[in-house]
């Protein structure tokens, strides 16, 4: 029997509350991102479906507040128009070092206040903008001051991406220039296996299944090139979910070493002061 290739995403949360100052267009305020965060940075794996019956997220939203303590949400009233506005205001801006992000936001308390403000994107250590085999994309502020995500581009610009219960597959890029997986699409297919069961596929970007199947990857993530101990590091403290009870626990005890771990998960974002991390790992479900 033919095996299949499935990929998983996994995600983290940080350890500190960190403020993100936003300079709001026309006017002489700031608002400021502060993540309710964990204790210790770790990566959750769970899949979109548990996520969603447990009406929670695993990853952390941030909460923007501005001086007076007036709470801010990203209003996604008008998404589309207003991410291609965002991409129209990174043009017009011409500065692509600035570190000055856009996003529409609305005052919590009173929806009628809406304004666009840009992020400053200066303390975090990732860029602008990246580009890759198909072109350059900017850092999507929507995405990064809603969900705490480092995504570059829009859902529709990957190619063949896949919609389904008002969600997409992909959500953008990631740092690596790979599509960016989102935790909150529906599974294809769920075995109810616990993660630590399945056959994960060592150096997935060396897999002839997984290069040739749409979206998957062909190189290692840049951490995996460049920081390596940094990436273990990371890898160490993830953590996932048993479908069956919730139980969360971490790789590293059911007997997983970091060393496993980086040659069999693809990060898409580290573990940060001021975002969640991802990383995404396939599996051949022919042996699960």
């Amino acid at each position: 029997m033919r095996s299949r290739v499935k990929g998983k995403v996994l995600r983290s949360k940080k350890s500190r509350d960190i403020g993100l100052r936003i300079k709001k267009l026309r006017a002489k305020f700031s608002l400021f991102m502060i993540f309710i965060i964990l204790i210790t940075s770790i990566f959750v794996g769970t899949s979109p479906i548990e996520v969603r019956a447990a009406n929670s997220s695993m990853y952390v939203k941030p909460v923007l507040k501005d001086a007076q303590g007036n709470e801010y949400v990203v209003d996604w009233t008008n998404a589309t128009t207003d991410n291609i506005m965002a991409v129209a205001m990174y043009d017009k801006n011409k500065d692509t070092s600035d570190n000055l992000v856009p996003v529409k936001v609305v005052r919590k308390d009173n929806p009628n206040l809406k304004y666009w403000a840009y992020i400053d994107i200066s303390p975090f250590d990732f860029d602008e903008q990246i580009t890759n085999r198909i072109g350059t994309f900017k850092l999507n502020g929507f995405i990064l001051a809603d969900r705490g995500l480092v995504v570059y581009g829009l859902p529709t610009d990957v190619d063949n991406n896949d919609y389904r219960e008002d969600r997409y597959r992909y959500l953008g890029f990631d740092i690596n220039g790979q599509p960016y997986s989102n935790i909150d699409f529906p599974n294809d297919v769920s075995s109810g296996l616990h993660p630590k069961d399945k056959h994960w596929i060592y150096r997935p970007w060396e897999d002839d299944r997984v290069i040739s199947s749409r979206n998957g990857i062909d190189s290692p993530s840049i951490y995996y090139r460049t920081q390596k101990d940094q990436a273990k590091q990371w890898l160490s403290t993830m953590v996932w979910q048993d479908p069956s009870t919730g139980e969360v626990t971490r790789a590293v005890d059911d007997g997983y070493t970091p060393d496993e771990l980086l040659e069999t998960f693809h990060i898409q974002s580290p573990p940060s002061k001021y975002t969640n991390g991802t990383a995404r790992g396939w599996h051949d479900t022919y042996v699960n």
